[in-house]
């Protein structure tokens, strides 16, 4: 448990001479874990602040959020339940974040449902995740057309997939009119990924922006 703690701390210090601002974290056990990684060595100057909640997962796996308390004030942070018909799968953590000296920012932390089963069959619940994530971002953009939002995550879709295209409507062009970017389907040469699987390549681990 240690080592792993150690060797993710070390793989998170490889983003560059600072730490990020924020960290989001898929198949997370608990708050304390998260709280364990927050506080080995290469993290701990930061006094990473944890947002975690419990989710109804059948394997009591949840997302998490750490987010430097220097750089971004949490305003409010709570979990969207995803509801399914047959299945229980993980919340949306979503942080409203105030960014010291720019502008606030929304964060929405994503573990959807995975392809066990086939993709016909599971595809439904990730595109039930991406209209819980959509119906937010619409209620955002409302109050506000120029909102900062991230979302992130491990989708188990890829960006050209229906859930990330239809459900989150989000574009893989920058010179495209659109609300939402998909980063990860913007000029990524053939045979790159996130994830390999049976010989093939692709991102199922995402950043979607404004």
């Amino acid at each position: 448990y240690t080592h792993k703690l150690q060797q993710l701390a070390k793989a998170i210090a490889w983003t560059g001479p600072t730490l990020p601002a924020v960290i989001g974290l898929c198949e997370v056990e608990n708050a304390r874990v998260v709280s364990d990684l927050a506080g080995t060595a290469e993290l701990v100057a930061i006094g990473y602040v944890v947002l975690h909640f419990d989710s109804p997962d059948e394997r009591g796996i949840d997302v998490a959020l750490l987010v430097d308390p220097t750089r971004a004030r949490v305003l409010h942070a709570e979990a969207l339940p995803i509801a399914l018909d047959d299945d229980a799968t993980r919340d949306v953590l979503h942080a409203h974040l105030d960014e010291v000296g720019t502008a606030d920012l929304h964060v929405f932390v994503n573990h959807w449902s995975s392809r066990s089963g086939g993709q016909e069959a599971s595809e439904p619940k990730r595109l039930a995740a991406a209209n819980v994530v959509r119906a937010q971002v619409d209620a955002l953009l409302e109050q506000d057309p120029d909102v900062q939002i991230l979302i992130m995550g491990d989708l188990n879709d890829g960006p050209t997939d229906r859930s990330v295209q239809q459900g989150l409507r989000a574009s893989c062009s920058p010179n495209e009119r659109a609300d939402l970017f998909a980063l990860m389907c913007m000029d990524q040469p053939a045979g790159h990924g996130s994830h390999h699987y049976q010989g093939e390549w692709n991102y199922l681990d995402q950043f979607i922006v404004s």
